[in-house]
């Protein structure tokens, strides 16, 4: 399990708050949502191109 990720179901994939936070603040910084997920260890293939 990856530390951004606090659980995953069939349909859900739930993000920890750190990551959340993490990811949001990057991403009003200008970083790419791909090069966020990417870095946290999740890849499209992982949770579907269109969350990209």
């Amino acid at each position: 399990m990856l530390p951004a990720i606090d659980s995953v179901t069939e349909s859900r994939i739930t993000y920890s708050r750190q990551f959340q936070i993490d990811c949001m603040r990057r991403y009003l910084q200008g970083e790419k949502p791909t090069a966020i997920f990417t870095s946290a260890g999740l890849s499209p293939s992982v949770i579907g191109a269109q969350a990209y």
